[in-house]
């Protein structure tokens, strides 16, 4: 199984639970220039410059959000939870960028997540997780 198909089938078990919902992230680079048409339907871009969109370098394949009822002991304190997902094949290998993101996450003490060798493991991870009106462990 290639990363791609492993990400699709863990948002598809992902989302199984209701109170979660996960979001593939989405990276792209482009041309922007002035375009010109061409007589044959082709495009040319005149003082043509390369642009990237999307997250920074090393941001997880998925997010998920998690809803849950916040505790009374937590009401008046700050409170964000960033739910991620890596997905990386068997033989996978995480980026510098990828490590350090993750190391950011997790450094900021509200941030769960998983960097997956497959289907069953990040199932597992998030199987538990975002059982309305239960605390995070």
């Amino acid at each position: 199984m290639n990363e791609h198909d492993i990400q699709n089938q863990l948002m598809i078990n992902i989302s199984k639970n209701p109170n979660l919902t996960p979001f593939r992230v989405n990276v792209g680079t482009g041309w922007a220039g002035i375009p010109s048409k061409n007589r044959d339907g082709t495009m040319t871009l005149k003082n043509p410059r390369p642009f990237r969109t999307g997250v920074p370098k090393g941001f997880p394949d998925v997010f998920v959000l998690n809803k849950r009822k916040i505790a009374t002991e937590d009401v008046g304190k700050e409170f964000c939870e960033f739910m991620f997902l890596e997905v990386k094949t068997e033989d996978g290998k995480l980026s510098e960028e990828q490590i350090a993101f993750i190391d950011f996450l997790i450094k900021q003490k509200s941030a769960r997540g998983i960097v997956s060798h497959g289907v069953e493991e990040g199932t597992n991870f998030f199987k538990d997780v975002g059982n309305y009106g239960q605390k995070p462990s």
